[in-house]
């Protein structure tokens, strides 16, 4: 298994001997405006350029989109992937989305998916914000849904993408030992984000608390 992160939740993960395109965002620094309503709208995304050169990434034998804010899958992705390259998305909604965006090898990913023979399972329950933000309407539609992976391979540690999530019971059960449908002890590469949305009945974080640290491993330090 190598991890190779490459900004924000993107990352190029050689597994089992494939490679798995995580969240492509590709487009250059700065193509896209702030989010609006958030802290820090002014800054234009993505901050940073792609350390790689893009097709690098583009190689890969495979794509998994946890969820479609524009940073996981961003207009540069859809341009430059090819359209029948093998992709995998949460729900029949991102499905519908990339099939109109010409992409025709989609799989929706369940609880036993798999591509050879890794087995991708989806995750449930993760959240960008907490249970009070998406109480709120225009919040949950605007937060929308994101899952997390679990990858799984005899020859493989088991390797757990949480996705855009705060920490909460459901990650955590995501953890749990397999006999539960968990990740056993294996890796938990995570990136952090602090993000606040502004509106709508007050501010909703989209965060990875410290906590999540006591609970997985972390490739790039710290246990």
């Amino acid at each position: 298994m190598n991890i190779t992160h490459i900004r924000n939740a993107t990352q190029l993960i050689t597994y089992a001997g494939k490679r798995l395109l995580i969240d492509p965002m590709l487009a250059p620094k700065g193509a896209y405006p702030g989010f609006p309503g958030t802290a820090y709208a002014e800054r234009r995304n993505p901050t940073v350029e792609l350390p790689v050169d893009v097709n690098t990434l583009l190689d890969a034998d495979a794509v998994i989109v946890t969820h479609t804010h524009d940073d996981h899958w961003d207009r540069a992705a859809a341009e430059l992937i090819a359209i029948d390259k093998p992709i995998y998305v949460q729900n029949d909604r991102d499905a519908a989305l990339l099939r109109s965006q010409g992409f025709s090898n989609l799989t929706v990913m369940t609880d036993a998916t798999f591509f050879g023979d890794i087995q991708i399972t989806k995750t449930h329950g993760g959240q960008h914000g907490t249970d009070r933000a998406y109480a709120v309407p225009e919040l949950a539609e605007r937060l929308g849904e994101a899952c997390g992976v679990v990858l799984r391979h005899p020859d493989e540690k088991t390797l757990y993408l949480a996705g855009d999530t705060i920490w909460r019971d459901d990650v955590a059960a995501a953890k749990a030992p397999a006999g539960r449908g968990g990740a056993e002890r294996g890796l938990c590469p995570r990136h952090w984000f602090w993000a606040h949305y502004y509106g709508a009945g007050g501010c909703a974080q989209r965060s990875f608390p410290a906590a999540a640290g006591k609970h997985c491993s972390d490739p790039y330090g710290g246990d």
